[in-house]
């Protein structure tokens, strides 16, 4: 058992990353189902991400913490997760948003260029 603060610290900041990391993959994950808009694809994308980060999180409470469970390291790893979707992955949808929006609009007016017209006879 660990009782120094600064091991129990540096557990909780790795959680916390290890939080951030999985928010970050399930923001990439959730782009298929955006792109294909089906919910098939979305129950899929929560279903990997769900057993995928309980796994992470409990292989993480076996290495780092020698299989002892505390709460601050699980509110570590949620408010690593939650942190990472309010600001970083808003900011990444908004700007695959953007890039998707112009990518959509820049072929549109390919299709109807008289380019496009020839191309895509």
């Amino acid at each position: 058992m660990k009782i120094s603060y600064v091991l129990q610290l540096k557990d909780f900041f790795i959680l916390f990353a290890s939080g951030v990391t999985i928010g970050i993959s399930y923001g990439l994950l959730n782009l298929i189902p955006y792109l294909k808009n089906s919910k098939i694809y979305q129950i899929i994308a929560d279903l990997i991400i769900s057993v995928g980060s309980t796994l992470v999180f409990l292989l993480l409470i076996n290495v780092i913490n020698m299989g002892e469970f505390r709460i601050f390291l699980l509110v570590g790893y949620i408010l690593g997760f939650v942190l990472e979707r309010i600001t970083l992955g808003k900011l990444f949808a908004k700007g695959f948003q953007k890039v998707y929006n112009w990518i959509v609009n820049k072929t549109k007016k390919f299709a109807i260029s008289r380019l496009g017209r020839i191309v895509l006879k």
